[in-house]
């Protein structure tokens, strides 16, 4: 049965308007004046909205942890390809490990901004971590952060207004904070890359020159197939049925060159092009160890197998265009090739020259 409305009515021995809410008087002023009036209405309306709030709080009544653990399970299930869950799923389990450790026991219709804030100036601080995070990764933790909480929403296990003000928090700006500051990537000094190449077996050798060559990921090279590869061509089509935009409906070409051709072509007769330990398909994870591996012996500083990507950008930027490396690279926008592409500043000092 709902509750009645407390009612706005005439004190008889003061002549003051009064209403008596929860068995207290609130004595409002004269009877009858506007200025009366508008202090019942207003505590009506405070008294409306304070039903409202704590019958949201028994409705949702799970703590940050519960839900964490919920939209972790979603998450290992979502974030998968080829069946192996993703780097993206641990990024989330990172991220929501600073609101289990600092909110877990707290209701999560109380998580606000506030405490998005203490979970950010914890990552700026390391505390749950082995060091602490880069101002970049910080943002796109508290991003992950909101994103739980939207899923949690969509699920009908919060109310919207609670992603509404975890919105308000602006992210980090580059030097205005304490949040550590990492280097861009930088493509690998070609001199590091034959130095590691000398220290590798031959079956990774070849993986890194196709993807010197080629310009692809990671991913793509380890799970190069023949059968996805046109061959009709001077130059070869590779369209993966996997790769990194095919949730977002985006094609994927790589074009194979004579000299990739060369390498791959005692190789097209296996189901993959290249094979990890006991003929298994090589992870991405075992590529770059076994490149860290030979980085050692080499006795240079370790680099990561992207890092051959942006070496094919900056050369073919060079040589062409930001526009040819975009295409070449798969990028949407051109602004990302540019991350990859190194300028190539000769010409920079040549018009220096040539004007000053």
């Amino acid at each position: 049965m709902a509750k009645r409305t407390p009612r706005y009515r005439l004190h008889k021995a003061s002549g003051q308007a009064v209403c008596v809410i929860s068995g207290k008087s609130h004595y409002l002023g004269p009877f009858n004046s506007p200025d009366s009036k508008r202090k019942y209405e207003r505590l009506i309306a405070e008294q409306n909205f304070g039903r409202v709030a704590n019958a949201e709080a028994v409705r949702y009544d799970s703590t940050c942890d519960q839900l964490a653990i919920a939209f972790l399970e979603h998450a290992r299930k979502h974030y998968r390809k080829n069946n192996e869950i993703t780097a993206e799923y641990r990024c989330y389990v990172s991220a929501l490990r600073y609101v289990s450790k600092l909110y877990g026991d707290t209701p999560a219709l109380e998580f606000g901004p506030r405490k998005l804030f203490v979970c950010r100036e914890a990552m700026i601080e390391g505390r749950f971590s082995p060091k602490p995070l880069s101002r970049v990764y910080i943002n796109k933790s508290c991003s992950r952060i909101r994103h739980a909480f939207k899923w949690t929403i969509q699920m009908e296990l919060l109310p919207a207004h609670v992603l509404t003000s975890l919105q308000t928090l602006d992210p980090l700006l580059e030097g205005r904070s304490d949040a550590e500051e990492r280097a861009p990537i930088r493509p690998i000094a070609e001199c590091h890359l034959h130095a590691t190449l000398a220290e590798l077996r031959p079956e990774l050798q070849d993986m890194v020159q196709v993807q010197q060559l080629t310009g692809m990921r990671p991913g793509e090279v380890c799970r190069l197939r023949p059968d996805e590869i046109n061959r009709t061509g001077d130059t070869w089509l590779h369209t993966p049925a996997d790769h990194k935009m095919r949730h977002k409906k985006r094609p994927r070409i790589i074009s194979i060159g004579p000299r990739a051709q060369a390498i791959l072509k005692p190789r097209l007769f296996q189901e993959f092009c290249f094979y990890g330990k006991a003929n298994q398909v090589m992870s991405v994870d075992d590529y770059r160890d076994a490149i860290h591996r030979a980085c050692k012996k080499a006795g240079i500083l370790k680099w990561n197998p992207n890092q051959i990507r942006h070496l094919y950008a900056t050369k073919v930027a060079a040589a062409f265009d930001t526009e040819t490396a975009k295409t070449l690279l798969g990028h949407k926008d051109e602004r990302v090739t540019q991350i990859y592409a190194e300028r190539d500043m000769r010409r920079v000092h040549h018009a220096a020259r040539a004007i000053g």
